[in-house]
């Protein structure tokens, strides 16, 4: 609460959050790695172009920022396999040599502890991209090895002709050699490091299938290591552990985060309906064993990119766990002998707990590496002893002085939960929706009794979820007078199969509907001013953004940044990882349900946009081409309608450089200040 008694119309409030600083000063967390001595992250710089680098920092006095980076500024560390890339560097423990996919050329470069320059390890290619590689348990000069997912993109670079394969890499000699290639997809390839028999872990899976929908774990032999420098190399003794079609044959279960532990595989599997902890022990075996309680809380989020981690074992006994708990990843042990979840406890140096966690990684017996984020701080990549609960910071996402911006600009999520109806007999179910409140220290309120401006932000996905935790940007709406509430429509992720499966069929739909009566409760229990509310989303969030405006009157403005307008032309006009997403979602193929795709397209309804537009696209998308915009756009002005439309440059599905990330936000707020009136002092 504000100790201020100044008060401003809601929206005009002046903020320190400028996007100078939020673009300038601040970095994002893409994946950690931990070795013997040092600890291993990669960071995203909007300051240099969205340039992705990897940054080693000593475990014995190098936190608070010390890291230094593995390479020189002509290197960007990224894959695009899937698109999404994830899984774009890993590090050999022993030597600290690092291996890292770089994305201008999508080779695999090796560079060593001493810093110099990157070595090539694959050939060059035009068609080739590599993701989750993993290096030989005794990888050296006898053991050049590397597992590895491959993607092969032909010319022209249609999804058909788009090769998946699970591969061996000889790191000495360039060679590759195909282990597994009749599945559509595969990932989380990794090595036994107890076997002396070259045991390997998988997942694949197949179309028309998303991972997170149905998914097998794997395991097999290698085979011909010895012989030809593993040119002859072979897959053996393959078996299926877990995934893919239930006990009963009734449905599909999907499976997640493989991890060798003490020659036994741990791994997720949502076989009750929530993604759980189970392990198979490799010598007996038998069947997988629910290591925890049957609990109604998810354990991670979808794969839509490599080497996710949300779990950690720090002995074959103990492990850190991060449940979703009423939209919280929160910090918990589990001891394997009771099976029982337990929070994790903090120092009292450690005031404010962590509302989201990601990138868990062993350091020892009882620390381990995580990327934290709570509700008055950034993520920070930290490292927390257990025995302790101390943490220590390894590096914040932004050095921002607490002089400059304090604590007290920065708003907490609060959980909403309230029924919506499905449109079956009156039938009702549960929405999750985060509500971030106005908050300013300089401001009490508004003027004359209004209530704030709304910003509805739907995320992108659609299976994916919002999370709680400081955000900058939501702080540049909030630090102003804006409420913020993000919604987890049904279909979102971390709520368990049934409440994902909710927009199964319903895309188009579900989405839309969550998000007009998240209006409709906010507006009735006094949070908001219903005749100032915005939508926003970005990807399937845009295509969201775009149906409510055709299908409600609840919204006076929509920001759609590189959203679907039209599902049809999406349908042939995407990557193989997403390509047939659709037909879950939309009901069948374009074939089966054409209907659906034309009613569910918002391209086709374009005059019945009332509402104030912006629509902001990269010219470089692959996964949403920048047609699907143009279109929108073209349709909308046809129809006498209020559309602004900006399109970048050299971005992608998404914007990385700092400029673009700046000009989206502000022109974003210029757009709602002309839409609701707002008028902000010089």
């Amino acid at each position: 609460m504000s100790t201020s008694s100044a008060k401003a119309p809601y929206g005009s409030w002046k903020s320190p959050i400028t996007t100078d600083l939020i673009t300038g000063a601040t970095i994002s967390f893409a994946e950690t790695r931990v070795s013997n001595k040092f600890v291993y992250h990669s960071e995203t710089r909007p300051s240099e172009g969205g340039r992705s680098v990897i940054v080693r920092t000593a475990l014995e006095g190098g936190g608070d920022g010390k890291g230094k980076d593995v390479f020189g500024a002509d290197w960007n560390a990224r894959s695009r396999v899937h698109e999404y890339g994830g899984g774009a560097f890993v590090v050999v423990p022993d030597t600290d040599d690092v291996l890292f996919s770089n994305l201008k050329d999508g080779r695999i470069w090796r560079v060593a502890r001493d810093g110099t320059e990157p070595v090539a390890v694959t050939p060059e290619s035009t068609t080739h991209r590599f993701a989750a590689f993993q290096p030989h348990p005794l990888f050296s000069t006898t053991h050049p090895y590397l597992l590895s997912i491959l993607e092969q993109h032909q010319e022209p670079s249609l999804p058909s002709t788009v090769q998946n394969s699970l591969v061996l890499i000889n790191a000495s000699t360039g060679s590759i050699t195909s282990l597994r290639s009749t599945t559509d997809f595969y990932s989380s390839c990794f090595w036994d490091p107890t076997s002396k028999s070259n045991k390997i872990c998988w997942i694949e899976w197949d179309h028309p299938s998303m991972p997170w929908e149905s998914s097998r774990l794997c395991v097999g032999k290698v085979d011909g290591l010895e012989e030809a420098g593993g040119r002859d190399a072979k897959v053996t003794g393959v078996r299926t552990v877990a995934g893919g079609k239930d006990a009963i044959g009734s449905g599909e279960t999907t499976v997640g985060q493989p991890t060798w532990v003490g020659g036994d595989l741990f791994f997720l599997w949502d076989k009750t309906g929530y993604s759980l902890l189970y392990r198979w022990k490799a010598g007996g075996g038998g069947e997988p064993e629910l290591m925890m309680d049957e609990l109604k809380y998810d354990l991670s989020d979808p794969d839509w990119t490599f080497s996710l981690s949300r779990y950690t074992a720090l002995t074959p006994t103990l492990l850190v766990l991060t449940p979703l708990i009423k939209s919280l990843t929160t910090l918990h042990l589990l001891h394997l002998p009771s099976k029982k979840l337990v929070p994790l406890s903090y120092s009292t140096q450690t005031s404010t707990p962590f509302v989201t966690v990601d990138g868990l990684r062993r350091i020892s017996d009882t620390s381990f590496l995580f990327v934290g984020t709570t509700d008055s701080s950034p993520p920070a990549l930290s490292i927390l002893d257990v025995a302790s609960g101390e943490v220590t910071a390894v590096k914040k996402s932004s050095e921002v002085d607490e002089k400059e911006v304090s604590k007290g600009m920065f708003s907490s999520a609060q959980g909403l939960e309230f029924d919506v109806p499905t449109g079956e007999g009156g039938k009702m179910v549960n929405l999750n929706v985060l509500h971030f409140a106005p908050k300013n220290e300089n401001y009490s309120g508004g003027v004359d009794g209004e209530l704030p401006p709304a910003i509805i932000r739907c995320h992108g996905g659609p299976t994916s979820r919002s999370a709680p935790g400081m955000s900058w940007t939501t702080a540049y709406w909030t630090s102003r007078g804006y409420a913020v509430l993000d919604v987890n429509y049904g279909g979102s992720s971390g709520f368990g199969k049934e409440y994902r499966e909710r927009l199964a069929g319903q895309w188009g739909i579900v989405d839309v509907q969550d998000s007009i009566e998240t209006v409709k409760h906010c507006v009735t229990k006094g949070l908001i001013d219903g005749k100032r509310v915005a939508i926003s989303g970005g990807s399937a969030g845009g295509f969201t953004v775009l149906g409510a405006l055709t299908k409600s009157d609840v919204f006076a403005a929509g920001l759609c940044s590189y959203g679907i307008g039209d599902l049809e032309l999406l349908a042939g006009d995407t990557h193989k990882f997403e390509s047939q997403y659709l037909f879950k979602l939309v009901g069948g193929t374009l074939a089966e349900v054409p209907q659906n795709y034309y009613d569910r397209s918002p391209v086709h309804f374009a005059e019945k946009i009332t509402a104030d537009l912006l629509i902001l696209q990269g010219l470089d998308d692959k996964v949403v081409p920048p047609g699907q915009a143009q279109t929108m756009v073209k349709k909308i002005e046809d129809a006498g309608g209020k559309v602004e439309a900006v399109y970048y440059e050299g971005e992608g599905h998404g914007f990385r450089k700092s400029e673009n990330i700046k000009d989206s936000i502000e022109t974003s707020r210029r757009a709602l200040e002309r839409t609701f009136g707002i008028e902000v002092a010089a």
